[in-house]
């Protein structure tokens, strides 16, 4: 913890050293934020339906190869896909002359979207982004240069990532975590949360001696300026 003195331009802080997270916040309820992302969403996520889950997964990856590996883009895709469905039933309704039973569908599947969902979807996404915004806001206008000095940091690593993958593969790879990560966290759950809260304990302990470095140079630095006063 560090104390920052109004009445007078030195500095303190005290040598106590952060309590590290017990188990249950080291976890931070991994599960919640799947859990919490929709109810639509959130059962093929967490596997609630296996088949639907894998069919999601396994499409994903087929489009990712596709269009990683065999240099696709999504006009010739589409195509290729449209051509396939349109020779597929035209086959199967040739078959079905030999065999009523199998006929093909009399119309074809339609994709609806309700005036609801739309509104959710536009208001969340909406509210997601001003969050977003003003986040970035109150630390750019914030005194905490620590905390600044943290969210360029964040912002910087992100951005040098980002020089490696486009945003296919930054898509693809949150949805393999996305469905991937329930499973491996149900199965490894108490490693994980020893390794989780272990992580924090010198998370914490590396940043107090950061900001402890941070604030005597700021000190000093004043302090120095006084003196030439």
């Amino acid at each position: 913890a560090f104390l920052v003195s109004k009445a007078s331009p030195t500095l303190s802080f005290s040598t106590t050293t952060p309590h590290a997270p017990t188990l249950p916040q080291a976890a931070l309820s991994t599960m919640s934020i799947f859990e919490n992302i929709g109810p639509e969403v959130s059962k093929y996520v967490l596997w609630h339906e296996p088949v639907w889950s894998g069919a999601i997964l396994g499409g994903a990856t087929f489009v990712y190869v596709a269009v990683e590996g065999f240099d696709y883009n999504i006009i010739n895709m589409s195509a290729n896909v449209a051509f396939i469905s349109v020779l597929v039933l035209a086959l199967w309704s040739q078959v079905a002359v030999f065999l009523p039973n199998r006929a093909p569908p009399t119309a074809a599947p339609k994709l609806q979207l309700t005036e609801a969902q739309i509104r959710g979807f536009a208001e969340k996404t909406t509210a997601n982004s001003n969050a977003l915004l003003e986040a970035l806001f109150s630390v750019g206008v914030s005194k905490d240069k620590a905390l600044i000095m943290k969210v360029l940091a964040c912002l910087y690593i992100t951005a040098q990532i980002g020089t490696y993958f486009h945003v296919l593969t930054c898509a693809y790879i949150a949805l393999c975590v996305a469905f991937t990560w329930p499973l491996f966290y149900r199965k490894f759950k108490q490693e994980i949360d020893l390794a989780v809260s272990e992580g924090r304990k010198q998370f914490h302990i590396h940043s107090s001696k950061i900001k402890q470095q941070l604030l005597a140079k700021m000190g000093k630095g004043s302090g120095a300026g006084t003196k030439e006063e």
